[in-house]
């Protein structure tokens, strides 16, 4: 359910993407039919190929890693224009989301 609740979003946020750069309908089409295979391949690539263990940690780190510099490069200095106390507030908030959230699941 996660899967699919998250696709979705994804597709919200394609279409979005590319109305709002005056893209044309049939393309945003093609984008979202990509976005929608997207989860299905990949579940089709992890159960024929599986990843072994020596190898997973390294995937891990790399794609977290990935994260970490979307956000440092794009999304923290986006969110100066916040101000302090909103800002600090919002990452403290989403801190202890992330660790309830470890504590639930």
């Amino acid at each position: 359910m996660a899967v699919i609740g998250h696709d979705f979003s994804d597709g919200l946020n394609t279409v979005s993407y590319m109305a709002a750069h005056h893209q044309p309908a049939r393309r945003s089409l093609w984008m979202l039919v990509a976005d929608a295979l997207t989860p299905l391949v990949g579940a089709l690539t992890a159960t024929l190929i599986p990843i072994p263990d020596s190898v997973f940690p390294l995937a891990i780190g790399f794609f977290s890693g990935l994260f970490i510099f979307a956000v440092a490069t794009r999304l923290l200095p986006q969110a100066s224009g916040l101000g302090y106390l909103l800002g600090s507030s919002l990452t403290i908030g989403g801190a202890v989301a992330m660790f309830l959230v470890s504590r639930v699941a």
